[in-house]
Formats: structure tokens, C-alpha cells, sequence
């Protein structure tokens, strides 16, 4: 390269270098030494410190910044951090006026609280001895939640009356009977079902279900699986017409579990009028039903735990006992054996016909019951109705005889009896 040509200009030629910076400008910086660094002398005072902010340059000296608090500084330590009220209304305690001083809608108390470790730990300690106290009062809690007995007898021989008169008069007033109490246990159901966030097809449900009995009366057995199949294709043509857009298949199932669940069950009684002596075979087996339950709420009452301890027949149902429900068979046997002797059943005279009757009837009626209960609880409600004081509705009364209806009925079959 020729000595004459000009050199390209150095960064410093255009800029002027950068003053040097003074360490004590901003005055001196007290450090505490890192690892394997010498410790100052903490003899010297801060202005006598040869400790500052080193060059930019300069190697790392391994020291870092004291902060140095004095004896009004807050130890940050000791602090508290928010606990979390779950679903409460907000936090409480905590003075926010400062920051929300200009909105007055706001309730300030209820935004934020600050709670010591243990309070969680006293609040569960007095939902403890809250459940102690209301468990040293079991009586008082029975005594509350037991129904008006003789409101629920009055009300029980009301029901029994109007079954007696419309089975003596006619065929045609017991199917009447029979599709009024079908129409009105599947309001009940259906109603549960919408009350539980649920969509069933409440009219069309409940068209389905009286017509199984009416069916079933006019044409016999076969008449139920015609229903059935006519009941699935018209449930999707209502949602398929928009009737109802919410959740079809599930909905379209509810709807046609009520419809056998009671259209169906139900049937069988329509089926049993076509018996000889038919109406008097379902006044029976509806006795029977109501002697099961008598014996057991009874046998339950003053019997209840003495023999099976607190063993609970069943968890879906958990006031029932083992006493009560074998009491209820003794009763369902002892009715089935008074009602053949009267002639009242087409089991007339046949004292072990009669007793496999009355067993039968005391296994199907607590199965039935248990189906509702389970039922009940898995929709949230304690009755399904309000129809019929002391007993709440109509399903309430009848979910026993549902079950039992088509055991009698092909026990009559079997035994030829029809």
C-alpha cells in the first residue's frame, strides 16, 4: 500500500473519545465482598473507603452492593401473603382506600384479607364441634323430619277408597283410573328431570306413557313393544322438527326412560284386566303393595336395628332397615293369604300359591322403591311431587306396585290362574 494514500479514519477521528469517568462521582458505594474476595476495612469511614464504582474496564473485583437498613427498616420476611377465601365474597380487612378512593361503589372490606396461619385450622375445629353438637341430638332431628302420620293415613285410605270404587264398577273405570295416575307420575318425573338442568319432551313423554296402558288393554301384550318402537321414532322426529334442540340424545333417553319406566310398568295393570276376575287381582296386589309398606314402616319403627345392628338395607335408601323390610314380607305374605281365603284374587283357596304371591310382591316392592330413591337422589329432589300430603306424589305411592305389577302378572301366567 502507498505511504501517500490516506488510512480509512479510526471511530475516534469522527467521535471524540469518551470522557473519563470519575469512580468517586457518584461518591462511594459501600460493597460487601463476594466469594473468595477480601473483606474491607470496617474501620474506615464512608468518605475514607477506597471502595467505589470501578472503570468499566477494570476486571470484576468480585464485590457486590451492601444495602445497609437502618433501624425503622421493615423486615420484608415477616410479611404475610394473601390467603384465598374460595368462593367468598372477596377479601376483607384490608384498607384500600388509597387506591379506590374515588369509587364509591366499591366495598373496600370485602376485597382482600390477611389471615394468620391458623385460623384455618380454628374454623375446622369449630365445624367439628358444630357437627358434635347437632350428632348429641339425634332425637330432636328425627322427631323433625318425620312425616304427619295421620295426615299420611288420612290421605292413604282416600287413595284406597277411590281404587275400590273404580275397580268394582268396571274394567273401562279402572283403565281410566289406571291412565290418570300414569299421566300424573310422569308430569312428576318429567318435572324432576327439568328441575335437574334437563330437557326431556315433557308432552310428548307423557302422551307415550298413558298410551302404554291404553294400548296394552286394547291389544294385549304385543300392543307394548308397538308402542315402544312408535314412542323412538317419533321422540327423533321431535327433535329433528325443533321441538327441542338441547342435547337430543340425552333428553330423547330421559324422555324414553320415563315412558317405560311408568308408561311401561304401568301397563301390566291394563294387562291384568284382562284376566278373569282381573280387577280383583289388581285390587290385591295392590293391597298386598300397601300391606308391605305398612308392616315395613312399623316393623322399621319399632324394630329397626335390633337384630341386623345399624346394617342399612340399602345406601340409596338409608332410612330403610332389615328389620323393616322382613316385617314388610311378613305382612305381604300375611295380606296374600287373607285375601285368597276372601276371594279376592284368583289365588283362591291355595294357601301356598298365596304365600308365593305374597313373597314375590315383598321382594318387588322394596326393589321398586329403591329404584325411585336412587332415581331421586341421582336428580336432587326428596319427593317427586307435592300431590298427596304425608306421602309426597303419585310416584312416590306407586314406585312399589310399578315393580310389582309384572311379577303378579306372570306368576299368574305360570300358575294358569288367569
Amino acid at each position: 500500500m502507498a505511504e501517500n494514500e490516506s488510512q480509512p479514519p479510526s471511530i475516534f477521528d469522527v467521535f471524540e473519545p469518551p470522557p473519563e469517568v470519575d469512580p468517586q462521582r457518584f461518591g462511594p458505594i459501600p460493597v460487601v465482598p463476594g466469594e473468595g474476595a477480601q473483606a474491607p476495612d470496617v474501620n474506615l469511614t464512608a468518605s475514607e473507603s477506597p471502595a467505589g464504582l470501578p472503570h468499566w474496564t477494570a476486571p470484576p473485583t468480585g464485590q457486590v452492593p451492601q444495602v445497609l437498613g437502618g433501624e425503622k427498616d421493615q423486615v420484608w420476611t415477616d410479611l404475610k401473603g394473601p390467603s384465598w377465601h374460595g368462593e367468598d365474597s372477596g377479601w376483607t380487612g384490608d384498607d384500600l382506600s388509597v387506591v379506590f378512593a374515588d369509587e364509591d361503589s366499591v366495598e373496600h372490606e370485602d376485597l382482600m384479607a390477611f389471615e394468620e396461619p391458623d385460623s384455618k385450622v380454628n374454623q375446622a375445629a369449630a365445624a367439628a364441634a358444630a357437627a358434635a353438637a347437632a350428632a348429641s341430638e339425634p332425637e330432636a332431628v328425627a322427631v323433625s323430619g318425620d312425616r304427619n302420620l295421620m295426615q299420611a293415613v288420612a290421605v292413604g285410605v282416600g287413595l284406597a277408597a277411590v281404587a275400590i270404587v273404580a275397580l268394582l264398577i268396571h274394567n273401562l273405570a279402572a283403565l281410566v283410573l289406571i291412565a290418570v295416575v300414569t299421566g300424573v307420575a310422569s308430569v312428576e318425573l318429567l318435572d324432576a328431570m327439568r328441575k335437574a338442568g334437563t330437557h326431556p319432551a315433557v308432552l310428548f313423554g307423557i302422551s307415550a306413557a298413558v298410551a302404554m296402558p291404553l294400548a296394552a288393554y286394547a291389544r294385549g301384550e304385543q300392543a307394548i313393544p308397538l308402542v315402544m318402537g312408535l314412542t323412538i321414532v317419533f321422540g327423533f322426529l321431535w327433535y329433528l322438527a325443533g321441538a327441542d334442540t338441547h342435547r337430543p340424545v340425552l333428553n330423547l333417553g330421559l324422555t324414553m326412560f320415563n315412558v317405560f319406566y311408568v308408561g311401561g310398568l304401568a301397563a301390566f295393570a291394563a294387562l291384568m284386566l284382562n284376566f278373569d276376575n282381573g280387577r280383583e287381582l289388581l285390587l290385591a296386589t295392590i293391597a298386598i303393595v300397601a300391606a308391605s309398606d305398612i308392616g315395613a314402616y312399623f316393623g322399621g319403627k319399632s324394630l329397626g336395628n335390633k337384630f341386623f345392628g345399624d346394617r342399612m338395607f340399602h345406601p340409596a335408601s338409608p332410612k330403610k332397615t332389615w328389620e323393616g323390610v322382613l316385617a314388610g314380607a311378613v305382612a305381604a305374605v300375611a295380606a296374600a293369604i287373607a285375601l285368597s281365603y276372601a276371594g279376592i284374587s284368583n289365588y283362591e283357596a291355595s294357601v301356598a300359591n298365596a304365600i308365593l304371591l305374597g313373597l314375590l310382591v315383598a321382594m318387588m316392592a322394596p326393589l321398586g322403591d329403591l329404584a325411585e330413591s336412587l332415581t331421586k337422589r341421582d336428580l336432587g329432589v326428596k319427593d317427586m311431587g307435592t300431590i298427596l300430603p304425608g306421602h309426597g306424589g303419585i310416584l312416590d305411592r306407586v314406585d312399589g306396585l310399578l315393580f310389582a305389577l309384572p311379577a303378579v302378572f306372570y306368576l299368574t301366567r305360570v300358575l294358569e290362574l288367569t
